[in-house]
């Protein structure tokens, strides 16, 4: 956990591990009681080019429709999404 102000929008960092396979993990928590946006997936995105290998956004709110279609769009880097309702 970076646990500051000004963390570039990093709220934890650590290891995916896979069978004999890991990667550098970086999270984003958000505490929404409506929905996250496709703009707050661009921005977390934008925060972690060049850090990582896997980006994973955690909302205790829900994730739009639009928010789901640009953690998969054509030429931009995927990430993971947890929201509510997966809890």
């Amino acid at each position: 956990m970076t646990g500051k102000t000004c963390d570039g929008d990093i709220n934890g960092v650590g290891v995916y591990r896979l069978s004999l396979v890991s990667f550098p993990l970086f999270f984003q928590c958000k505490r929404y009681v409506g929905s996250v946006g496709a703009g707050t997936v661009r921005d977390f995105r934008g925060a972690m080019m060049g850090r990582g290998d896997k980006d994973l956004l955690i909302t205790t709110g829900t994730v739009t429709a639009e928010a789901k279609a640009e953690t998969t769009r054509d030429g931009a880097p995927s990430l993971d999404l947890i929201d509510s309702a997966h809890c």
